[in-house]
């Protein structure tokens, strides 16, 4: 049998990395790669456990239309991106697709939509492991971290 699709939410993850690991992990010209490397360390742990048939990493908006409509504040509270966090989040897909990992982005729903759509997507008989430390995606869609 082949193995599950592998969907990683790749803003939580980019995010859980970039706290986890220092700001000195840097490449040759000294910018921060902690989100980087981390996000990468862990696929490929998650790879090396499922044996994966695919990987998919969702990229989407910070704050859906829709959601906001439902609840004015969404997001409201949320800081902005740090800066040594940007440059990384903007290389990520390409790196990413470099390492033969399918990156799905959408401009009208976020990272976490994506990932419960194709969770829950494909029939019964297929078999997905998605990753995110969102909580609230975790609760809904029985993904695990």
């Amino acid at each position: 049998m082949a193995g599950p699709l592998l969907v990683v939410d790749a803003p939580s993850l980019l995010y859980r990395a970039f706290y986890a690991l220092p700001k000195s992990i840097t490449d040759g010209d000294g910018n921060p790669v902690n989100a980087l490397l981390g996000s990468i360390n862990i696929v490929l742990r998650e790879i090396e456990l499922h044996k994966p048939r695919a990987v998919v990493m969702c990229f989407g908006i910070d704050a859906a239309e829709y959601r906001v409509e439902l609840f004015s504040d969404y997001h409201a509270d949320r800081p902005p991106m740090p800066d040594e966090l940007s440059p990384q989040w903007e290389k990520a897909p390409a790196l990413y697709e470099a390492l033969g990992w399918y990156v799905a982005q959408s401009d009208d729903h976020e990272a976490d939509d994506l990932l419960g759509g194709r969770h829950r997507g494909g029939g019964a008989h297929r078999r997905r492991t998605s990753g995110t430390a969102d909580r609230h995606v975790r609760s809904t869609t029985g993904v695990t971290t």
